[in-house]
This record gives C-alpha cells, sequence and structure tokens, in this order.
C-alpha cells in the first residue's frame, strides 16, 4: 500500500502554570489510544513514545479518585514542565480497494507555563525561542482554561490573586501573534479555548444553571481576546471547546490562597469519561482538511498528467499498430504473387527440360536462366517470410505495449479516483455532528 505522509500540523499550546495543558494533552492522548480503530472512516495513533507516555496522568487521576472525597491544587496533578515536550499523533486514511493510504502527523508543543507568566522575561531562552518559533508556524492553536476558576472566581480580590485572571493579557499577545501569523498562510486555521476540569459544568442533572452562566463568564475572562484576534484575522476559525480531562467527579468548595486556589474534588462512583475529545478533533480534522485539499490536488494534477503522457503513447502505439498490420498485409499479397510466380517458373523449368532444344521457339528461355530465377525468387521470398516474421513479432510487441498502456491508465484512473475519495472523506469527517453542550463557535 502506497503511504502518502501529508506535512505536519503543528498546535501550539498556550496557558499559565497549572492550567492544565498536560492534561488536556494526556486527555487526548488517552481518547486517541482509546479510540485508535473506532473512528469513522479513519484511525488514530499516537507516534511518539512522549504521548504514549503522558498514560501516567490517568494514573495521577486514578489515585486521586481512590477516595470518595479529596482534596487538592488545581496544580498538583502533575508537577509543571521545566521544558518544551513534543507529542505527536496522527490520523491516518486508507482505502484497499486502491491501496492508497494517507497520513496526517500532528505535533503538539507543551511549553512551560512560566513563558505566559513571564512572557519578557525568558526572551533569549532557548526554549522560549522554540516556543515561539512552533507558536508562529502552528495551524492549530489549544488555550487550555481551568472552569471552576473562571467559574468559582467571584470577588475582585480573588480576581486579581488568579494568575490565571492576572495572565490574560499576556496571554492576549501570544494569540494575536498567531492569528497574525495564521492570517498570511492563506488557509483556514483554528484557535480553540478548551474549558477543561469541566465535569460539574457540564453534567445533564445541573447543565441548565450553567447553560447562560458559562458563556457571560466566559465572554468577561476571554472575549478580550478573541476579539484582539478576530481583528487581526477574520477568516480563522474560534471556538470553546470544554474537554473533560479529570473524568468522574465533581466540583466542591474552592478555597482561595496566595495566587491560587484549592479546589475540592468529589468522586461522583461512575466510570471516567472522556467528553468532548473528539469535538477537539474534528476541528483538527478541519484544518487537516486544506493541507490535505492542497497535497492531493498536486498529486491528482501530476497523475493527469501521467494519464495524458500516457494517452498520448497510447495513440501512436495504435497508430504505428494499424500502419505495420497494413504493411504486413502487403507484404503478405506480395509474397503470394511471389510464390505463384516461382511455382510457374518452377513449372517451366520442368517443361524446358523436355523440350529445351525448342527453347527459342516457344521462349522459355534458357535452363540456367530459368533455375538463377528460382534462385532470385526463392530468397526474395526468404527474404519476405523474414519480414513478415519481424512485422508479426513487431505487431505483438506493439499490441502488447498497447495492453500495458491501457493497464497503465486504468490503474492512474483508480488512483485518481482514489486520491479524490480521500478529499471526500476529509470533507464528510470535518463537517460530522459534534455534541453542542461541549462546543460553541465564536
Amino acid at each position: 500500500m502506497d503511504t502518502i505522509v501529508l506535512e505536519p500540523i503543528n498546535i501550539a499550546v498556550i496557558a499559565p502554570t497549572g492550567a492544565g495543558k498536560t492534561a488536556l494533552i494526556s486527555t487526548i492522548c488517552s481518547y486517541i489510544e482509546e479510540n485508535s480503530d473506532k473512528a469513522d472512516g479513519y484511525t488514530l495513533e499516537l507516534e511518539s513514545d512522549a504521548a504514549r507516555e503522558l498514560n501516567n496522568f490517568d494514573v495521577a487521576v486514578s489515585n486521586k479518585l481512590a477516595g470518595l472525597n479529596m482534596k487538592f491544587e488545581s496544580q498538583a496533578l502533575l508537577p509543571p514542565t521545566d521544558g518544551c515536550d513534543t507529542y505527536e499523533f496522527s490520523m491516518n486514511f486508507e482505502d484497499e480497494t486502491s491501496g492508497i493510504s494517507v497520513k496526517q502527523p500532528f505535533k503538539v508543543l507543551d511549553i512551560p507555563g512560566k513563558f505566559i507568566n513571564d512572557r519578557l522575561g525568558f526572551k533569549g531562552d532557548s526554549a522560549y525561542n522554540e516556543f515561539v518559533k512552533h507558536l508562529d508556524h502552528s495551524r492549530i492553536l489549544w488555550i487550555p482554561i481551568d472552569t471552576p476558576i473562571m467559574m468559582e472566581c467571584n470577588a475582585p480580590d480573588e480576581r486579581s490573586l488568579s494568575d490565571f485572571i492576572r495572565c490574560t493579557t499576556n496571554l492576549k499577545h501570544f494569540a494575536v501573534e498567531w492569528a497574525q501569523f495564521a492570517a498570511k498562510n492563506k488557509k483556514i486555521d483554528y484557535c480553540n479555548f478548551v474549558l477543561i476540569k469541566s465535569e460539574k459544568y457540564f453534567s445533564q442533572d445541573i447543565l441548565e444553571q450553567y447553560q447562560s452562566e458559562l458563556p457571560t463568564r466566559f465572554d468577561q475572562a476571554y472575549g478580550g481576546i478573541v476579539k484582539a484576534m478576530q481583528k487581526h484575522n477574520k477568516e480563522d476559525k474560534i471556538s470553546c471547546v470544554a474537554v473533560e480531562t479529570i473524568g468522574a467527579v465533581k466540583v466542591g468548595d474552592v478555597e482561595w490562597g496566595d495566587k491560587n486556589c484549592k479546589v475540592e474534588y468529589i468522586a461522583t462512583g461512575r466510570e471516567r469519561e472522556i467528553r468532548g475529545a473528539d469535538c477537539l478533533l474534528r476541528d483538527a480534522l478541519f484544518v487537516a482538511k486544506s493541507n490535505v485539499n492542497d497535497e492531493i490536488k498536486i498529486q491528482v494534477a501530476a497523475k493527469e498528467n501521467d494519464r495524458t503522457r500516457f494517452a498520448a503513447n497510447l495513440d501512436y502505439i495504435i497508430k504505428e499498430h494499424e500502419q505495420n498490420i497494413m504493411f504486413l498485409e502487403i507484404r503478405e499479397q506480395e509474397l503470394g504473387r511471389e510464390e505463384q510466380e516461382l511455382r510457374n517458373v518452377e513449372q517451366q523449368v520442368k517443361d524446358a527440360s523436355w523440350w529445351e532444344k525448342l527453347k527459342d521457339t516457344f521462349g522459355f528461355g534458357s535452363l540456367p536462366e530459368l533455375k538463377e530465377k528460382i534462385r532470385n525468387l526463392q530468397a526474395h521470398r526468404l527474404s519476405l517470410s523474414a519480414e513478415i516474421k519481424t512485422g508479426k513479432a513487431k505487431i505483438e510487441d506493439l499490441r502488447s505495449r498497447r495492453d500495458d498502456t491501457k493497464m497503465c491508465i486504468s490503474n492512474i484512473d483508480t488512483e485518481i479516483s482514489a486520491l479524490k475519495k480521500v478529499i471526500v472523506w476529509f470533507d464528510n469527517l470535518s463537517c460530522g455532528n459534534i455534541d453542542s453542550r461541549y462546543y460553541r463557535n465564536l
């Protein structure tokens, strides 16, 4: 199976320390691993050891859920990241009929939140430079939001103490930078504001309570960033996506401390689910669609050029084949006449042997002359026979070349059809239904 490996799509993740960047990436990796063969028309695959090892986060969550009640800081599930870590996954599409496979890789960069906390304090740092370069060349931007803090942060002093709220200015700077660079590539890119640790606010039994409050809270905290991005880039898509990263828990009390808060999480007793991740990956598919369209169109154009070239060659072969058949027919007719004349001369020789003395009277010529003519006729007949044999071989070769060329054209048509089917796949998949509870266009 021929595999078309497309250009990797970069995904940048930006948020302050403890907002849940690594938790979000881990949740997406877990979803991919659990649903690798369950997707409709394509498969998901973790491509790097780092992505597979992120499942350690699930262990941390499970340990936290060991008791019915637990209290821990929202930052405490995983220690802060010191350097940039890259996680890779891919979406793979196969058409066994035509033998074509398409792999769309994605590269996710997890950065230290301190770059967002203090964007001016790390300029010149190699990891910071890696982050900025990745951000500027990313087609997708994920901005994780600690939902409990956004929803439970009420008093003015709480807002001023929260790093997550205070860092929105720096967050806006990087988001706008991404939007400006994204506007240059003339493609549709995607920014997702990702509500994580959001289980409480999307539970079916209390959903109505937060249906109006949650969008209001989001607009108050992040609406300015959305408007600033849209000012610099009106073509790209911006959405708010809720992804349940913790699982079978609900939020209890929130206690505010120095620049942070402690959140009480209470186990609900049900099995952990990862909901909303499919919405996030659906948007990644949407971005991949333009990548696929560009690449596949190039390949289709190349295949169509090959087809045109083979078709022209086929026309030439057919014409040459027809000309050789006509030449062969003429030679076979000439050979027939030569053989008839040879038989006549041979009969003359036979008759002349009886009437040699009367050769002048009957005008048959001398016997040596007749025998010489026979030799010439026989030699010419052999030459004609050789030409006919060569002609037949050439016709057979042309027939074989004609059939091979027709087969090549047929194979190219199959490949073109399969390549176009890939585009249809992406069009259908990227327009799939999404759970409106977890998704909102901005």
